[in-house]
């Protein structure tokens, strides 16, 4: 009997390492599965690649970690998430609402993001490569250091975000607004900034010449560094005030 009673209690120590070696909770992941909700749960580094998740509802979820790449999250209420460090490669989160969610050095290279809203979230570190964010609502949010080499921003709106260090370089900023953002060393080169909306953001230590159709962008009242090539003054339609 008290052999039994050994091998009870290691069996159990094992299954208990095991989970907390995963870090998700079987039971909310076994919720998300069969009801597609799982509010304030415990998802982190649990394997969802390539999972039909379309409209679920992940509201204040620890997804740290998590395996997401290619998954269909497309209209999802990611409110609130921790999506720190998870892999949202080629990801469909189209339509999702992650405001205020932690994306810090997530990874979403070629991900669908397009008209969704990361209102105040931080996306700092995150590699966005090639990432579609067509008509995404990215105001307020910190996205120093991140990576959007290649990104379709056309129509996004990064309003009074924070953007230091930001790499833009090919990216298309067509009719994006990034008015009031702090773009303090931004990387723009090779950046199609036709119709991009610039007033009143920080452009300190920006070469702004570097990008393509820099000329038809919107800059009046942009604070501009001595460092800043572009010849703005010949340019119709341009007030700059530099500093």
């Amino acid at each position: 009997m008290r052999k039994v009673f050994v091998v009870l209690a290691m069996t159990i120590s094992v299954s208990l390492f095991i989970t907390d070696a995963y870090g998700f909770k079987q039971e909310d992941l076994d919720k998300l599965k069969k009801t597609g909700k799982c509010i304030g749960g415990d998802l982190s580094s649990a394997n969802l690649a390539n999972a039909d998740l379309e409209e679920s509802v992940l509201e204040n979820s620890d997804l740290s970690e998590a395996n997401l790449s290619g998954a269909n999250l497309k209209e999802s209420d990611m409110y609130g998430v921790d999506l720190q460090e998870a892999n949202l490669e080629k990801a469909n989160l189209s339509k999702c609402n992650l405001e205020e969610a932690n994306l810090r050095g997530a990874k979403m290279k070629n991900a669908i993001l397009k008209h969704a809203s990361f209102e105040k979230s931080n996306l700092t570190n995150a590699d966005l490569e090639e990432a579609n964010l067509t008509s995404a609502n990215l105001k307020d949010s910190s996205l120093g250091s991140a990576n959007f080499k290649k990104a379709d921003l056309s129509n996004a709106d990064f309003r009074n975000s924070e953007m230091t260090n930001t790499i833009l370089t090919d990216a298309n900023l067509t009719d994006a607004s990034l008015i009031g953002a702090n773009l303090y060393k931004v990387n723009f080169e090779g950046a199609n900034l036709k119709n991009t909306d610039l007033r009143r953001a920080n452009l300190k230590w920006v070469d702004i010449k570097k990008a393509k159709n820099y000329e038809e962008a919107k800059v009046d009242q942009s604070v501009i560094d001595k460092e800043t090539k572009a010849d703005t003054n010949k340019q119709e339609g341009f007030s700059l005030k530099a500093i």
